[in-house]
């Protein structure tokens, strides 16, 4: 009888330890409050320093993004930068440059939010002096070449400054909107 209860005693362990790691991955997706794992918001990836270079079909640079700090949340598969830079390539002219203390980017990566000391740059061409835009806000959707917002905007441009709520910058046709309360000031060239 000794010896047979010698046998099962590994056996009992074992399951014990089967039932307990069961227990363990049973709590871990559930979470504390007994949530699904998919309600839980704390990242699956983090990348410091990234560089991320899109590409168009020909091989020619699109776009280009750089954020400090980036992290991935598989719940709802939403990423977060912090101090980011992105900029947009334009064949027919300057680039684009926006900077950013924080954004999200959608699950395809097709559209960016930026917040927070949002700054829009497009360089200088010809005889146009460089354009800046600052807002607390602002939608990127690059493969459109469109930004967004409909917060307040101050648009400035040489001695000339306008300013407003709401906007939409089109890079490809060089069309800046600005929406509601505008108001500015222009400084004619030549004077």
């Amino acid at each position: 009888m000794r010896a047979r209860g010698a046998h099962v005693l590994p056996l009992v362990v074992a399951l014990l330890l089967a039932a307990l790691t069961f227990w363990l991955r049973f709590a871990m997706e559930k979470g504390p409050a007994g949530e699904s794992g998919k309600g839980r918001h704390d990242p699956d990836a983090i990348v410091h320093k990234l560089t991320i270079n899109r590409l168009s079909p020909e091989g020619r640079p699109r776009y280009l993004l750089v954020a400090d700090r980036m992290m991935h949340y598989p719940g709802d598969d939403s990423t977060t930068l912090e101090s980011l830079r992105f900029v947009q390539r334009n064949e027919a002219g300057p680039d684009t440059v926006i900077t950013a203390a924080r954004g999200t980017l959608t699950k395809e990566g097709e559209e960016a939010f930026l917040y927070d000391e949002v700054l829009l740059v497009r360089a200088a061409i010809g005889e146009r002096d460089e354009l800046r835009v600052r807002t607390d806000y602002l939608h990127i959707i690059a493969e459109q070449g469109l930004v967004r917002t409909d917060r307040k905007v101050t648009m400035t441009q040489g001695n000339s400054k306008m300013a407003g709520v709401g906007m939409e910058a089109n890079n490809r046709t060089r069309i800046v909107t600005l929406r509601s309360q505008v108001k500015g000031s222009f400084d004619a060239p030549g004077r």
